[in-house]
Order: structure tokens, then C-alpha cells, then sequence
């Protein structure tokens, strides 16, 4: 390495240094030695000691800036190796057979998918109740030598979900005025009643698709009755699950809209506990139906609570109370009665759900003018409506 070299005013320094301790020797010649020596000693000192700096300052500058070089270098060939590992993936793309796009979305809502969709939930829903009670058969094998025919297998039962119509009837005339639909699940004797079945529904997330199968089978069997007599309205029950689900709610607007006029008979009917209970969606949903013409029905309706503008704006036709909250007493009064008074007077019809004695007969007609239960009839099974589980779709 090359040795560093003294500037010019470091030289200089050194030469006035020597010069004083020449001077300095000269002076001695007349006074003391020693004291000439003791200063050119320390000025020889003194140069050595700025001599020394000098070069350890030269040599620090000198490695800071080769480490300097060593870290850009460094950088450099990390660069340098990213890049090489992109050109890598470039080039395998590159080699790559090209992929085909995917398909598009479809924009509109495929119905028919829905049903099939339908059909697959109500046949588990189905399997839960199961096509035979105690364990499997043994298999049997086949004997090869016996010249009998084969034992033909039993055919199962398939599970239907049979539509039921409900009379409510006028009390004050003693006839069918109206009807309320319900569903039956039907299949190898066993028989889930319409409230079980929506329960079933509700946990496992199918009440929207029994709904919407309930609705299409109203308004097909609606245009026939209105057909005859003119004004018969089909109460169908809803779920805040279906409410609450943009999916249904599309699915039954589509249903109403393709009825026409024979959608002024369905009437959906909504349990006041399960409506006080609706989240915003619900109630939007409640709203949108309101606004598709379709009229509404309180069901169950409690005694207090009732805001009836706002039922009446939302097209609540009818509010119908439980036959358990009549007295037994023929002159005594209702919980509700003082609810249904004012109810009349904001134009709803009131209904009394659920009579099974004669003597409530008498009881509800000083406060309702329409009532059902089994003291009239039970639900009839509608003929020609009861669909195969697996043939949801075709029949759709």
C-alpha cells in the first residue's frame, strides 16, 4: 500500500521545529546545555506526535471508504439475484399452456336452481326421521345353486310434502270464508305436523325454502278458489328466517308477479312473537312484501303492544288472537278485548285461532268475526298437490 505523504504546512512545521532547536543549540552555546536539549526534545515530540495523527487519520478514511464499496456491492447482487428469480417465473409462465377464462356470473336469479335446492334440503330434512326404525338387514349372499326366482326388494316409500288448507270461517255465518295453508311431511307412516316441521326447518336453516314451496302451492290452488268465489283470501305463514332472506323474498316476488291478479288471494300471516322479535332486515323484508300488494295477518296476536298505524301501513288486513286467552265464562272478557275494539275501528278484520269447544264459539263471536280449529274441521289435504320430495323441480 502506498505510504501517505506530509502536506506542505505539516513540512513546514517540522522545519521551524528544527530551526528553533538549531537556534536553540546556538543560545545553549552561550547558556546551558541542557536546557537546549530539553526543548528540541520536546518539539521532535511534538512533531512525532502530529506526524502519527496525521496517518491514523488517513488510514481511517482509507478503510471507510472500502467498507462503503463492500455494503453497495453487496446490495448490488441481491438485486441482481431478485431479478434473476422474477425472469425464472417469467419464463415458466411463458411455458405454460395458457387457461381458458372463467365463466361468467350469471346476473339473473336461476329459479330452477332454487327448486332443485329445495329438493335436496327437504330430503335431508326427510333422512332425519329416518325410513325405518332398528338396525340394517344383514346382507345375504346369493345362492348359485337354487333355481327359485330372486326375492325382489321392497320399494321404499318416498317422502312427500302434502299442502293442507285450514277453513276459517265467517262466525257470524257459519261458512268457509277463508283458508290457511300448512305443509305435511307424508312418507313409510310417519307424519311431521306442520309446526314440527317448522321447527325442523328453522334450526337447520330450510324455513325459506318451505316457505316459498308453500307460497307457490297457495297461488296455484288461490286462482281456482277465487275463480269460484270471489274475495277467499289463502293465509300463509311466515318465517322471520324468510323475511330476513333476500334470496326468498326475490324468489316469491318472482311467484307474485307471475300470478298477476291471482296474487290478491294470499294473505302472508306472521306470528306477533316472532314479529316483535324481526332485526331491521326482517322488517324490511316485512315492508317490501307490503309493498308488492300482498295483505298480512297478525297471528297470535298478544293482548297489548299492538301499534296499530303502523300495522294498518304496512297492509295488516287482519289480526287474529289465541282461543287459550278466551275465559270460560261466556260473560266474562277477554285480555284482549279492549285491543280488538280499537282494532275494528282501524278497519281490521279480527279472527280468533285455535277453538276447540262449542262454548268458545259463543265467547268469540261478541269479539271476532272469523275463527278456525278443530271445533269446524281440521286441515284437508289439497288432492293433486302432494309433491314427491325428489320431484320438487319438475313440478315447479
Amino acid at each position: 500500500m502506498k505510504q501517505p505523504t506530509l502536506p506542505l504546512g505539516v513540512a513546514a512545521i517540522l522545519a521551524v521545529a528544527i530551526s528553533v532547536a538549531a537556534g536553540a543549540g546556538v543560545i545553549a552555546s552561550g547558556q546551558r546545555l541542557e536546557i537546549a536539549l530539553a526543548i528540541a526534545a520536546f518539539l521532535l515530540a511534538g512533531s512525532h506526535l502530529v506526524i502519527s495523527l496525521y496517518r491514523d487519520l488517513y488510514y481511517r478514511r482509507k478503510f471507510s471508504g472500502i467498507g462503503e464499496m463492500h455494503k453497495r456491492s453487496r446490495k448490488l447482487a441481491e438485486q441482481l439475484s431478485e431479478l434473476a428469480g422474477r425472469l425464472d417465473i417469467l419464463e415458466d409462465e411463458r411455458a405454460a399452456p395458457p387457461q381458458p377464462p372463467p365463466p361468467p356470473k350469471p346476473e339473473t336469479a336461476d329459479f330452477s336452481r332454487e327448486f332443485e335446492e329445495l329438493r335436496r334440503s327437504i330430503k335431508e330434512l326427510a333422512d332425519e326421521y329416518g325410513k325405518a326404525s332398528g338396525p340394517p338387514e344383514p346382507r345375504r349372499e346369493p345362492d348359485l345353486w337354487s333355481t327359485a326366482a330372486p326375492e325382489e326388494k321392497p320399494v321404499a316409500v318416498e317422502h312427500q310434502l302434502e299442502f293442507f288448507l285450514e277453513p276459517i270461517v265467517a262466525l257470524g255465518e257459519d261458512v268457509t270464508a277463508h283458508y290457511r295453508a300448512s305443509l305435511v311431511l307424508e312418507g313409510n307412516g310417519r307424519r311431521v305436523t306442520f309446526e314440527e316441521l317448522t321447527k325442523q326447518a328453522a334450526t337447520n336453516g330450510l324455513r325459506p325454502d318451505l316457505d316459498g314451496h308453500a307460497v307457490s302451492r297457495a297461488l296455484a290452488v288461490g286462482s281456482r278458489l277465487t275463480a269460484k268465489r270471489p274475495g277467499t283470501a289463502i293465509f300463509v305463514p311466515i318465517g322471520p328466517e324468510t323475511l330476513a332472506s333476500q334470496a326468498a323474498l326475490a324468489a316469491i316476488e318472482w311467484q307474485i308477479g307471475r300470478a298477476g291478479r291471482n296474487a290478491m288471494s294470499l294473505v302472508f300471516e306472521i306470528d306477533h312473537t316472532a314479529m316483535a322479535a324481526l332485526s331491521p332486515r326482517g322488517i324490511e323484508g316485512m315492508a317490501r312484501l307490503a309493498r308488492n300488494g300482498a295483505g298480512m295477518a297478525l297471528a297470535r296476536a298478544h293482548g297489548m303492544g299492538i301499534d296499530l298505524a303502523a300495522l294498518r301501513d304496512l297492509h295488516f288486513r287482519f289480526i287474529t288472537f289465541s282461543a287459550a286467552a278466551l275465559p270460560t265464562d261466556r260473560h266474562a272478557v277477554p285480555a284482549w278485548a279492549e285491543t280488538a275494539r280499537l282494532a275494528g275501528e282501524y278497519g281490521f278484520t279480527i279472527g280468533v285461532q285455535g277453538l276447540f269447544y262449542e262454548e268458545q264459539i259463543y265467547v268469540a263471536t261478541r269479539w271476532a268475526s272469523l275463527g278456525s280449529g278443530p271445533v269446524f274441521a281440521p286441515p284437508r289435504r289439497v288432492k293433486g298437490e302432494a309433491i314427491p320430495v325428489t320431484q320438487i323441480r319438475s313440478a315447479a
